[in-house]
């Protein structure tokens, strides 16, 4: 999995004009790969791709998918904001991924996505247990109101924490 996803990062650099130097900003136009997980039926590799947009300061991170054997890979996600796989399932081909701080799964073509849980607070550091039945997560809590927007609620544009 690493091979393919080297060789993948290797020939987008590749692609980059030779003769271009290496500038911060050229690096931040490369998207970041990360390996996820590979399917349950052992088909496919599940690989993340991050992009940056400098101009509006925020990152996507979506899903796609590759066969081991070889062939083209498919995007399986396209909404902006972070994903991550968190289980693959070989009985039913479903992908169950965090998306937005919720549980989301979609078939292993990444087609009938479906929200699962409505949390009011994003979740964080999620596991499904083996069998399927069980889900552990954490969430931030606030104890102490440090932020000054917390504690004057009428100074909107404020950044500063007490």
């Amino acid at each position: 999995m690493r091979r393919i996803l080297g060789m993948g990062l290797i020939m987008a650099v590749t692609a980059v004009n030779a003769q271009e130097k290496m500038t911060p900003e050229l690096l931040w136009q490369l998207g970041r790969v990360t390996g996820e997980v590979v399917t349950a039926d052992g088909k496919n590799v599940i690989y993340g791709v991050t992009t940056y947009d400098l101009k509006d300061n925020k990152s996507t991170r979506n899903l796609f998918s590759l066969p081991l054997k070889g062939g083209e890979a498919s995007r399986l996600t396209s909404e902006e904001g972070g994903k991550s796989v968190l289980t693959s399932d070989a009985g039913s081909g479903k992908i169950t991924y965090l998306q937005g701080g919720q549980i989301w799964t979609m078939d292993e073509d990444g087609e009938n996505k479906q929200q699962i849980s409505h949390f009011k607070t994003p979740l964080s550091n999620v596991r499904i247990s083996p069998d399927g039945k069980r889900v552990l997560f954490s969430r931030e809590v606030q104890v102490l109101k440090l932020h000054s927007k917390d504690r004057h609620p009428e100074l909107d544009k404020s950044d500063a924490y007490v």
